[in-house]
């Protein structure tokens, strides 16, 4: 573990340490793991690997955020069938279902600016459960079939 104040080349420390667990034969990439708190200095660190590593081919070790981690391990232990869904995920299926749909108040437009937790939210949780069976089952058996 790292733990130093802004500046003080942590994320040199960690990329030389890296490259040189992998090439000194210490460590093989796939038993590597850095986490990171932001997604700034996981692409830092994983350019800086790459970099020093860049005549070495093959795998490459594991550098992710915090949250990136813990994604990727629920969604190992959920299996294909059920998965997270970030923001950027909710917002396509949100405006994927309205278009399909042909729902009003939820335009192309306006799904963009959608997300979870906002008014917008609400109003498609109202639409999925109040609608009849027409479009209120399909969008319910969509939400479903994505684990929702």
């Amino acid at each position: 573990m790292v733990v130093a104040g802004p500046g003080t080349g942590k994320t040199r420390v960690l990329s030389y340490r890296i490259a040189y667990l992998i090439e000194t034969g210490q460590a093989r990439p796939s038993q590597i793991l850095d986490i990171t708190f932001t997604n700034k200095a996981c692409r830092e660190i994983s350019r800086r690997v790459s970099g020093l590593l860049k005549d070495r081919k093959g795998p490459v070790p594991e550098i992710k955020t915090f949250h990136g981690w813990a994604a990727a391990f629920i969604r190992r232990l959920n299996g294909p069938e059920r998965f997270l869904m970030d923001e950027r995920d909710s917002k396509e299926l949100l405006g994927s279902a309205t278009r399909d749909l042909k729902i009003r108040g939820l335009g192309k437009r306006n799904c963009t600016r959608w997300s979870p937790g906002s008014s917008r939210s609400g109003q498609f949780s109202h639409w999925k459960t109040s609608l009849s069976a027409g479009y209120g089952g399909r969008i319910q058996r969509r939400m479903r079939g994505v684990g929702l």
